[in-house]
C-alpha cells in the first residue's frame, strides 16, 4: 500500500516556482558600474562584428580553450592558465593600432584567496617582440573577491596592435595560476 502511494505521487506533476532573491539598489548600481567600465574597445568591437574577425587572443597556456570569454562578461565563465610562472593573456589588434588610455580587470566568481591576481603588468607591443610597459600593479588586492573588478590608468604615450597582461608572482592563493573573467 505504502509502495503504491509513493508510486502514484510520483507520478504527480511539479510544479514550483524558485524565488530570485530581489536585489537592492546598491547592487543594481555596482552592476551598472561594472557595465560602464567594461565598455570599451573589446566590448564595442565584439557587438558591431564576430570579435574573433578583429582580434586573436592567445596565452601562455590555458584550461579551456575559449580565451574569448573574457570579452564577454555575460558569460559566467572564465579564463584561467595553468600553474606556471609568468603566466599572460595576449591581445593582437588585426585591423588598427589602439592607443590605451585605461584598462579594466574582473576577477572570476572565487572568494578571496582562492587565484585572484595580485601583481601584473600591461605590456604593448607592434611587434610582438618588443613590449613597453603600459602599467604595473604590485601586491594588488581584489578586496571584494567574487567578480571585483577594477579600473587602471596606463601610460597613453603611443598606439599599439598587441596587448599583454603578465602575471608576475603569486596569485593570492600562492600559485602561478592566472584567472580573469573580463577584460
Amino acid at each position: 500500500l505504502i509502495w503504491d502511494s509513493i508510486c502514484e505521487r510520483l507520478k504527480l506533476e511539479v510544479n514550483y516556482k524558485l524565488k530570485k532573491k530581489k536585489k537592492t539598489k546598491a547592487e543594481i548600481d555596482q552592476e551598472n558600474e561594472k557595465d560602464k567600465m567594461f565598455d570599451g574597445i573589446l566590448s564595442r568591437m565584439k557587438s558591431k562584428s564576430n570579435i574573433k574577425k578583429n582580434v586573436k587572443i592567445t596565452a601562455s597556456s590555458f584550461k579551456s580553450d575559449n580565451m574569448y570569454v573574457v570579452t564577454d562578461r555575460t558569460q559566467n565563465d572564465y579564463w584561467s592558465s595553468y600553474n606556471l610562472p609568468n603566466s599572460w593573456i595576449k591581445f593582437y589588434f588585426k585591423n588598427k593600432s589602439i592607443r590605451l588610455e585605461e584598462y579594466s580587470i574582473e576577477t572570476a566568481n572565487l572568494p578571496p584567496g582562492k587565484g585572484h591576481m595580485v601583481s601584473w603588468v600591461l605590456e604593448a607591443s607592434n611587434d610582438d617582440f618588443n613590449w613597453s610597459t603600459l602599467d604595473t600593479q604590485y601586491n594588488y588586492c581584489f578586496h571584494e573577491g567574487n567578480m571585483a573588478a577594477a579600473t587602471f590608468p596606463c601610460d597613453k604615450s603611443g598606439f599599439y596592435r598587441y596587448f599583454r597582461i603578465k602575471q608576475c608572482g603569486l596569485n593570492d592563493m600562492g600559485d602561478d595560476t592566472m584567472i580573469l573573467k573580463a577584460v
